[in-house]
């Protein structure tokens, strides 16, 4: 972990910026730093707009003003920062900041987390920080606001809940979207649009919870497997075919077959070939395995 101290004149200016404001120090470091929780669908809207109290040659201060857009109360929120490649110093203020490369990641202190709809933040966050010069000044990446209230539980955390509602504050594991027809699956969910050649977590190909199964088209377009048989031509000198061939395969014989979910297919050649023994002839029909795979459903 490294940290910053700010020059003599950074520390003048900043001051009238952090007085009367619960301080946080930051960390710069080249490890990922502190984050929100991992994904939620608990998530309403805010913004943070930045306000530059003071700027220098090699550096500036600014506060950010994070605001609830939302419809509920926050339980926690997060601002992240692209900072170029601007470090923040070791003065910061109504918040929790740590820099990883050029983004400061800004959390609530205790006395902030919660924001009512419309409201922000008090004590207002805010931090100084050395830049080199040319460096641009910083600007917003992303604004969560977290909150509590009724969800789904999501087990397998792709988005979608299943089961009852229930009133909960905690930003993973939970989903306002209902709908998940297999919650120990990840990739089985409501719109799912990928097939798969193995049955979900709960058995079944129903991967994108429509209670039907669909089946992929085996690979390239033509003829699927039909029964054929061969005849000797009146003057013995060819084979014909016989039985229900479509159009499409206009001759070629090449037929793509299907099979059930999860089970093998296979492309093969058919054709007739003539073979005759001194005067006696006949026909024989034929085919050959191909390219081939495993049949996917969703």
């Amino acid at each position: 972990m490294r940290t910053y101290a700010l020059g003599l004149l950074g520390a003048f200016l900043l001051f009238g910026c952090a007085s009367g404001v619960e301080d946080a120090n930051v960390e710069v470091s080249d490890e990922e730093g502190a984050t929100a929780e991992s994904a939620s669908a608990l998530i309403g809207t805010g913004t943070a707009t930045l306000t530059f109290t003071s700027t220098w040659d090699t550096g500036y201060c600014a506060n950010v003003t994070v605001t609830n857009t939302g419809a509920n109360p926050s339980n926690k929120w997060h601002v992240r920062l692209n900072l170029f490649s601007a470090k923040v110093t070791a003065n910061t203020w109504g918040g929790v900041l740590s820099q990883y490369k050029t983004s400061l990641d800004i959390l609530p202190l205790a006395s902030n987390t919660s924001i009512a709809p419309g409201a922000t933040a008090n004590p207002v966050p805010g931090f100084c920080a050395d830049r080199p010069a040319g460096t641009p000044l910083p600007t917003v990446q992303m604004v969560t606001m977290y909150y509590c209230g009724m969800a789904y539980r999501d087990g397998d955390h792709d988005g979608y809940g299943a089961g009852s509602q229930v009133y909960t504050c905690d930003s993973f594991g939970y989903s306002t979207t209902a709908g998940d027809c297999c919650d120990s699956d990840v990739n089985a969910f409501p719109g799912q649009t990928k097939y798969f050649s193995k049955p979900t977590a709960c058995g079944g190909f129903d991967y994108n919870c429509n209670s039907r199964t669909g089946i992929k088209g085996n690979g390239p377009q033509g003829c699927y497997e039909t029964a054929m048989t061969c005849s000797l031509s009146a003057d013995r000198s060819r084979c014909i075919a016989s039985g229900p061939l479509p159009q499409t395969c206009n001759g070629g014989f090449t037929s793509y077959g299907t099979a059930s979910c999860g089970e093998d297919w296979y492309s093969s050649s058919k054709g007739c070939t003539r073979a005759c023994s001194g005067a006696s002839c006949w026909c024989t029909a034929w085919h050959t395995g191909g390219l081939g795979g495993q049949q996917a459903c969703n």
